[in-house]
């Protein structure tokens, strides 16, 4: 039979213990309550005070504020983390918003410049194009002179050539003249009609060196040698005119003279074989004259032409110097918008 320990105890001190332990634990748990309240605001707290701050920093920065840098959360959990994310976000916001209006600004200052570089572009642009159509005008009246010039010179060298006819016509009316009065001297009436003859003739080309004067007086400076030999033509013509009056008078006065007409009559060939040798020479000078108008109004037209392609690539560029000028406006008026909306944000 195995042995048994009894322990015995009065009611009364186990009751007294009881109660001690209720007591106890009655006052114990609303203190334990209270302190795991407390702990637990405290824990919260720990927790709603980083998030007030991300409140209060994310409504700064919704009203455009960047210039707080304050880092004051230090915890190193998710809060932790989450908050330096949050700040190094507005630091890299703040950063960005700073280059952002930078740059706006110096858009804005660029864009200026190129407006008004497009507009003194265009200002010019429009003076150069107004100065090529006075000067395509200017080339157009050039070659309607030089064009008419040309007409003149080739018109000149045609009369020249008519002109260098007649005298040849002359020189051998002369000749024959002059074979007549050595072969039939007793021919004087018929000498008379000759004589006749010759001075219509000089008459003719006293005219032609008249006409001749006139055509070289138009030429200007280019007729300038011309008209010294159409005076000479002229000169030569009126001493035609007198030499035939004197043979006429010769022949009416005696027969012994028609040997002097005769002389007058060789001087006169020879004399219109020079005039016709420099006619000759002025001949060769209207052709070049002529041929030098040809080629100044072929050049002329050549240049008008090439001033004409020039007007119009001016009124080309003008144009797009007119986009340009517009373009930069608009880009100006998109720095304004967007320096007025960096202007939103202080940093």
């Amino acid at each position: 039979m195995p042995w048994t320990v009894v322990f015995a105890k009065e009611d009364s001190e186990i009751y007294r213990e009881i109660k001690y332990t209720v007591l106890r634990t009655i006052t114990i748990g609303p203190a334990f309550v209270i302190l795991c309240s407390i702990l637990i605001f405290m824990y919260i707290k720990t927790i709603t005070k980083p998030l007030d701050e991300l409140v209060i920093i994310s409504k700064e920065i919704s009203n455009g504020d960047l210039t707080s840098t304050h880092r004051s959360i230090k915890r190193k959990d998710e809060l932790g983390v989450l908050a330096n994310s949050f700040f190094d976000m507005r630091d890299r916001l703040s950063d960005i918003i700073i280059k952002v209006r930078n740059s706006a600004y110096e858009i804005r200052i660029n864009a200026k410049e190129l407006s008004s570089g497009s507009m003194d572009l265009s200002r010019r642009t429009e003076a150069q194009a107004a100065s090529l159509e006075e000067t395509a005008s200017s080339m157009e009246q050039m070659a309607s002179t030089i064009r008419s010039s040309a007409d003149q010179s080739i018109e000149g060298n045609k009369m020249m050539i008519d002109s260098r006819d007649a005298i040849q016509n002359a020189g051998e009316i002369i000749l024959d003249t002059t074979k007549n009065i050595e072969e039939v001297y007793d021919a004087s009436t018929k000498i008379k009609d000759i004589t006749k003859i010759i001075e219509d003739i000089a008459f003719q080309t006293n005219i032609l060196a008249l006409n001749a004067a006139v055509e070289a007086a138009r030429a200007g400076d280019m007729g300038k040698g011309f008209a010294v030999v159409a005076s000479e033509v002229r000169n030569l013509a009126q001493t035609t005119q007198s030499s035939v009056k004197d043979i006429t008078t010769l022949v009416d006065n005696a027969y012994e003279k028609i040997n002097k007409a005769t002389e007058s009559a060789r001087v006169s060939q020879d004399i219109f074989s020079e005039l016709q040798e420099k006619i000759e020479n002025t001949a060769k000078i209207m052709q070049d004259i002529s041929s030098t108008a040809v080629e100044q109004h072929e050049g002329v037209e050549q240049v008008n032409r090439a001033v004409t392609d020039m007007d119009t690539v001016t009124q080309q560029n003008a144009a797009l110097v007119e986009q340009a000028s517009a373009s930069s406006n608009s880009l100006l008026n998109q720095a304004e918008e967007l320096v007025n909306a960096m202007s939103f944000f202080k940093v």
